[in-house]
């Protein structure tokens, strides 16, 4: 959200603002505020989306199948996705932080707004909208005909309210993406009828509609209210219900999370085609690797969120198989508990990286699948992503970014031998996906540092017990799903009481007052110099090493037809089978 004058580059004249949707030039400059414009028209053809009084309707494309709805034969049947997770531990939008779940909510729950294929945004819930005074209210008007499977319920504004007041009242993971809006007890939500809804915010906040989707942001995320009541907080996060495309019908623990479509969903094809097209899809655990390919290949099942980088090869050359792949908007690096010893000292931190040889780690790790680069944006990232680095170590925001984490093998033992850790015995905990990069790991830092580091392998609801607890010295770790900057910097490195920020915590003023600046700077240009800082003063105080962006992939049978990869999300309501 930018002024009401316009004019600028990198604003919006507010009320351009205004729904049912954000054209794809105003929506550019709203992702580059929001760090996401790299991302935008990478995803296939655009949608053509009319909104009416029932609800918006889509037509789907992609580069393999162009196509607005399917033959009348084709819809219906179930299809099983395969899902690389050993169980669906914590689903509840609001709670959740993992990227397997961020991927699937799409599919389960609807929010106010929603991203379209080329990531523009349009309405989901709402069908129209207005902004106004300076960016600082929203008035939306929703759709009359969304219901809940749970209860057969339309969804209405006291619905939304009631979503957006849990994120906020029991703070969630998810609720200083409503830190901006006023308090609740003066008027920061307001409900006018059954469908009017609007947010009054203490000053423009940039991110905001991304924040108002129900995978992209989580926050956004609307719920059934009578079905938390009716099954209490820990069996609604492992069976949730909202009101989007499809509902689970059936889930315990390491099994089959079983869907079946909602048959009263408010969203058509072009050509009225009710969505989704598919009956029913079974999402299936699948954690082993060679599993997960195998029921690919043998068509056990039809699709993988996440098909293994060593079996790429493998499912590329089978003809039964479309792999689709988009660099993603995340980084990868080393994350230390800045707390503990010996990474207390920055020094150590600093020698750690620099015995890093980022393009070994993606070759060996990752066996290329992704860019070698000690940075915290991606190229995906576009505008804000630099590739090119300064010669001086201590350059801060500038058009370069800091060179003080390359590999350096020479550099990092003259730090390793000035703090006393040459030859040290250490300690590293890995998660399962991980375990590859940390032997990768493991073998440069013995190389390049003599360390002894003994892995020690934990499951993944395990680790998300020890990392905010701090008990971990150093762990092999990323973020998977941040098209805005903010999930970069701000969710990982800001206030420890309200975000991720696990590494000891690692707490420095000027970088908490830069984090908060980014989140209300409007203005494109202006954002961009607050992120570099924040990337520089990253990259030289070190509470993680950086070396990697992954690439995202999607594996398919190619008789899933009209999936279009978003290298973020995976939405299946437009997809269907065919024989």
């Amino acid at each position: 959200m930018t002024s009401d004058k316009g004019g600028q580059e990198g604003t919006v004249p507010i009320s351009e603002l205004n729904g049912p949707s954000i054209s794809r030039r105003n929506t550019l400059k709203l992702l580059s505020a929001a760090g996401m414009a790299g991302l935008a028209g990478c995803s296939g053809a655009e949608e053509e989306i009319t909104t009416t009084t029932e609800g918006t309707t889509e037509s789907g494309s992609n580069s393999s199948q162009n196509t607005s709805s399917p033959p009348s034969s084709k819809t219906g049947g179930k299809m099983t996705a395969g899902w690389n997770v050993s169980e669906f531990t914590q689903i509840d939008p609001h709670y959740s932080t993992l990227t397997f779940s961020t991927q699937l909510l799409g599919n389960l729950f609807s929010g106010l707004v929603e991203v379209k294929k080329d990531l523009t945004i349009q309405g989901d819930l709402a069908k129209d909208w207005t902004v106004s005074d300076g960016g600082k209210t929203i008035e939306f008007q929703m759709v009359e005909d969304a219901h809940f499977p749970y209860n057969g319920k339309n969804v209405t504004a006291e619905d939304v309210e009631y979503s957006f007041r849990r994120v906020i009242e029991e703070e969630t993971p998810h609720a200083n993406k409503f830190s901006s809006l006023r308090p609740l007890d003066d008027g920061g939500i307001q409900t006018d009828g059954d469908y009017g809804l609007t947010l009054n915010f203490k000053q423009p906040f940039a991110p905001i509609f991304i924040f108002l989707t129900p995978d992209l942001g989580n926050a956004g995320a609307v719920i059934c209210p009578q079905a938390l009541e009716d099954m209490g907080k820990k069996q609604f996060g492992i069976k949730p219900q909202g009101s989007g495309p499809f509902h689970i019908t059936k889930h315990t623990l390491g099994s089959t999370l079983q869907t079946k479509a909602n048959r009263n969903y408010h969203k058509s094809d072009s050509n009225g085609t009710q969505l989704p097209y598919l009956d029913a899809i079974d999402f299936e655990p699948l954690k082993e690797a060679s599993t997960r390919t195998n029921a690919l290949l043998t068509g056990s099942v039809q699709f993988l969120n996440w098909p293994p980088d060593a079996q790429l090869g493998t499912l590329k050359k089978n003809r039964n198989v479309e792999v689709e792949s988009l660099m993603g908007p995340n980084f990868g690096g080393l994350a230390f508990n800045n707390q503990a010893e010996p990474f207390k000292d920055k020094k150590v931190r600093l020698a750690v990286a620099k015995a890093i040889d980022e393009e070994r780690y993606v070759k060996e790790a990752l066996l290329g699948h992704g860019t070698a680069d000690t940075g915290v944006y991606s190229p995906a990232h576009g505008w804000l992503y630099r590739d090119k680095f300064a010669e001086s170590d201590d350059t801060i925001g500038g058009p370069e970014k800091s060179s003080v984490q390359r590999y350096d093998p020479e550099g990092a033992r003259k730090l390793a031998k000035e703090a006393g850790v040459m030859g040290l015995d250490i300690e590293m905990t890995v998660s399962p996906p991980e375990l590859r990069g940390a032997k990768v790991l493991r073998s440069l830092l013995n190389e390049e540092l003599n360390w002894n580091v003994k892995i020690q392998q934990y499951d993944i609801s395990t680790i998300f017990e020890q990392l905010p607890n701090g008990n971990y010295k150093f762990i092999p770790f990323g973020n998977s799903v941040s098209p805005d900057p903010d999930g970069l910097t701000y969710q990982l490195f800001g206030p420890p009481e309200e975000t991720y920020n696990w590494w000891g915590p690692y707490i420095d003023d000027d970088l908490m007052k830069l984090l908060k600046r980014q989140r209300t700077e409007l203005n494109r240009e202006k954002r961009k110099q607050t992120l570099w800082k924040i990337e520089d003063m990253l990259l030289e105080e070190a509470p993680w090493a950086f070396f990697e962006h992954e690439t995202v992939e999607a594996a398919r049978r190619k008789n899933v037809k009209n999936y279009t990869h978003f290298g973020i999300i995976d939405r299946l309501r437009s997809v269907y089978l065919e024989d």
